[in-house]
C-alpha cells in the first residue's frame, strides 16, 4: 500500500479540484482584471476596415475624380516628362 495515501493526509484541493482550496495562491491583483478589458472595443463592433486595412472598406470615401486616374499600363513617363495632361 506504500503507492496509495490516505485521504486524511491530502490536502482538500486535491478532492475537490477548486481553486479556493489551494494554499499560497499568487497575488494577481498586479495582472489584468475584468475591469482592465472595458477600455477596449470588441472586434465584431469594429468597421469591417479596422480588420481588413482595404480603402475599399471604407464608408465616405471622399471623391477623388477631379485628380488624373491612375496610370494602369505605367506609361505616362515614357518620354520622360509629366504634363497635366498626363
Amino acid at each position: 500500500m506504500a503507492s496509495y495515501s490516505p485521504t486524511s493526509d491530502l490536502s482538500a484541493v486535491a478532492t475537490t479540484g477548486d481553486y479556493d482550496d489551494l494554499t499560497n495562491t499568487p497575488d494577481l491583483s498586479t495582472y489584468a482584471t475584468n475591469d482592465t478589458l472595458g477600455s477596449y472595443t470588441l472586434t465584431s463592433d469594429l468597421s469591417a476596415v479596422a480588420t481588413t486595412g482595404d480603402y475599399d472598406d471604407l464608408t465616405n470615401k471622399p471623391d477623388l475624380s477631379q485628380y488624373q486616374a491612375a496610370d494602369a499600363d505605367l506609361d505616362d513617363l515614357s518620354d520622360g516628362t509629366l504634363s497635366a495632361s498626363k
